[in-house]
């Protein structure tokens, strides 16, 4: 006779998942650092094997899959800063949140979009706090710099979890519903903080190479002005697409933009 699990069962589910992770990584990680990606990556994968073999079982309680398959995205999103470094794992974790929120819908799985979710805030985190201030001044080329792949690939990709969300409204819960207005937003201001960095980079290099042919605040007053243009001009395309669009929030950024 199958039983219900219990909370008990679950949580030891989890206990001996993250057991086995913390002693792998005390008895293996001097020797084998490098492949600890990889190593994470394994767990995951048979995690997931577990959750669907689970899934695919006649009777099998739903909650043992759903626990299984939850640890296998947790060591498969851990996998990615273990084995990738710098801006491929913003790249990464951005991909993996799109694909997880395709896969939410197509099982119409409440909690995989809620895991994209996490993802993208991972994403967006390591974008704005460690990416966009990862290049020197000193070598700064305009738009040619390791972030712009990363800003790019994240904000496509947060363009696609949105169109996905109005795509599959139907299948939505209520908490869910602005969701795509509000990844639209984040993709619009992570856009406008990549072009205003670039800018900002921009000048701020041109003054360190021309730091005695050019006062300093002649420098700081084009910096600024070419900044204000750029919002001005964000703004103003905002304003049309969401007068088009009916997109209040893209207004409501707009005006943000113009104060």
């Amino acid at each position: 006779r199958r039983q219900v699990p219990t909370v008990w069962d679950l949580g030891l589910m989890v206990f001996n998942a993250v057991s086995f992770s913390l002693a792998t990584i005390a008895l293996m990680w001097d020797q084998y650092e490098g492949g600890f990606g990889l190593i994470s990556l394994l767990t995951g994968v048979f995690y997931a094997g577990v959750g669907l073999a689970v899934l695919k079982r006649k009777g099998a309680p739903r909650r043992v899959a759903h626990y299984s398959l939850i640890i296998a995205l947790v060591f498969g999103t851990l996998s990615v800063p273990l084995q990738l470094d710098g801006f491929w794992i913003t790249i990464a974790w951005a991909i993996e949140a799109a694909v997880l929120t395709s896969v939410g819908f197509l099982l119409q799985s409440e909690r995989a979009r809620m895991f994209a979710l996490g993802v993208f805030v991972l994403a967006i985190g390591r974008l704005l706090v460690l990416d966009s201030f990862a290049q020197s001044i000193s070598e700064f080329e305009l738009f040619r710099g390791d972030r712009i792949p990363a800003f790019a690939v994240t904000i496509v990709a947060i363009y696609l979890a949105a169109f996905l969300y109005r795509r599959n409204a139907a299948l939505a819960s209520a908490w869910e519903r602005d969701l795509g207005h509000g990844l639209i937003v984040s993709a619009n201001v992570l856009t406008l903080w990549i072009l205003t960095a670039e800018v900002f980079s921009f000048y701020e290099h041109r003054a360190q190479e021309s730091a005695f042919s050019q006062p300093q605040e002649a420098a700081k007053n084009a910096q600024l002005s070419a900044i204000t243009t750029m919002w001005a001009t964000y703004a103003i395309g905002l304003v049309a697409i969401a007068y088009a669009r009916s997109a209040p929030a893209l207004r409501w950024l707009a005006i943000g933009l113009s104060t």
